[in-house]
């Protein structure tokens, strides 16, 4: 039997009530067979049936399910079995599986096949790991999106527009007796000057699809012992950060991933800014000042009358949303109408706060209802070469021949978006961290 039928472990590792082992390949049905000891199987219909190893004897009993080729995930024979969720009856229908000639699966080798067998293109493919790793309701929305073609609508409109503009260029170099148009960069130009826009457009939204994809940086700022490391717990809803009456507990920068809104936040706690002698302090203070810079919202804490810190952490950061908080309003008020007030003591004022956080969340992220979601650094740099390759084929005074070389090679980034030209190093490094089972 080949060894190119490949078999894994589709659900989850650990005890379970139900699990699914994935066949995929030529010899699936006859791997199953033996397995099973059914002679036929009827596409799509559940069967209950036992499983059997090396001298027939039983390792359980569960259901099994038959897809056919090409109406399956990969495009080949796919056999799905359900057997109870025991390591050891897994380890012994998976050492089974192996000794009938099937291979366990690499990481991602399921949706590659889909890929390679034309089931899924890579941006789909990318959007199953997406999908599977998402932790997030937006990161949910957004790879469903690319999952359900699309991004790839928007390749297909740009690849369409690419195409005919070098043909019909193509057809001028081919056909030089014929009387074709003879303006043929103005012709050229004005088809391709929509797809310019429109990746032009998607790029300057990437920024809020990549921080849906990857998360945002919330940086907690202030002097020390301001009430940082307490305001990280209660939005951590854990002690994650030590908490002392001491003022410079924390020296380095403590980073929490969580979800707020439906997005994914990294919510830095950080060092307290002041003028120190202490060696320690001071890198843990230049620390928090590199946060600072790479944060996409800016929290600041205050707890004293004295603002000369704030107006220097904000004049260096103006761009950035931030947040003024007045921490400890159970001991002091404060006269700066504009400012949050909160007392992580009482609890007073912090829903207020969440809610803040949320509204400046939702706003750094604000999705764009029209465009292509460029959420990863590969997509932006595609589409980025795409472009440049454009915008060579329309410059002033160059030959036909060289227009038709930029069209070529921006077509060749196109398709490596899709995974048409891309080379299989590249494939290797998008699909291993995907599941065994995916």
């Amino acid at each position: 039997m080949s060894h190119n039928t490949i078999f894994a472990l589709a659900s989850a590792p650990g005890q379970s009530g139900v699990a699914v082992i994935r066949i995929s390949g030529a010899s699936a049905r006859e791997i199953a067979s033996a397995v099973t000891k059914m002679g036929t199987f009827r596409p799509r219909f559940l069967y209950a049936s036992p499983f059997f190893g090396y001298d027939n004897t039983l390792i359980d009993s569960g259901m099994c399910v038959y897809f056919p080729a090409p109406k399956s995930y990969t495009g080949e024979d796919i056999i799905e079995l359900y057997p109870h969720g025991s390591m050891a009856v897994l380890r012994a229908l998976q050492d089974r599986l192996q000794s009938l000639g099937a291979r366990l699966a690499q990481p991602g080798e399921f949706t590659k096949r889909a890929l390679q067998n034309g089931k899924l293109d890579l941006l789909q493919a990318e959007a199953v790991g997406d999908l599977i790793h998402a932790e997030t309701d937006q990161q949910r929305l957004q790879a469903l999106d690319q999952l359900q073609g699309g991004l790839s609508q928007h390749y297909t409109r740009w690849s369409d527009v690419l195409i005919r503009s070098l043909a019909y260029v193509e057809a001028h170099l081919d056909f030089p007796e014929e009387e074709l148009d003879i303006n043929l960069t103005e012709i050229t130009r004005t088809a391709v000057h929509p797809i310019m826009q429109d990746m032009q457009q998607a790029l300057k939204n990437a920024t809020s699809h990549a921080l849906i994809h990857d998360g945002i940086k919330i940086c907690i700022l202030g002097a020390p012992n301001v009430g940082k490391s307490s305001l990280l717990n209660y939005l951590a809803r854990k002690d994650v950060a030590i908490v002392t009456e001491y003022a410079g507990t924390t020296r380095d920068v403590l980073q929490v991933y969580m979800s707020l809104g439906g997005y994914k936040v990294i919510l830095y706690d950080t060092a307290g800014i002041r003028e120190t002698a202490d060696i320690i302090e001071r890198e843990g203070i230049r620390r928090t000042m590199l946060a600072a810079e790479q944060a996409d919202i800016l929290l600041y804490l205050c707890d004293k009358a004295d603002q000369s810190l704030a107006a220097e952490i904000l004049e260096r950061h103006i761009s950035k949303p931030a947040i003024q908080v007045w921490t400890k309003n159970d001991h002091a008020h404060n006269s700066i109408s504009e400012w949050l007030r909160i007392s992580t003591h009482t609890g007073s004022g912090l829903e207020g706060l969440l809610q803040s956080v949320i509204t400046a969340v939702q706003s750094v992220c604000e999705r764009q209802q029209h465009g292509a979601a460029l959420a990863t650094e590969r997509h932006r740099h595609l589409v980025e070469q795409c472009l440049a390759q454009i915008k060579l084929s329309m410059a002033e005074s160059i030959g036909v021949e060289i227009m038709a070389e930029h069209l070529r090679q921006g077509l060749l980034f196109l398709g490596q978006l899709v995974g048409r030209h891309t080379p299989d190093d590249v494939l290797d490094i998008i699909f291993k961290d995907f599941c065994i089972g995916k």
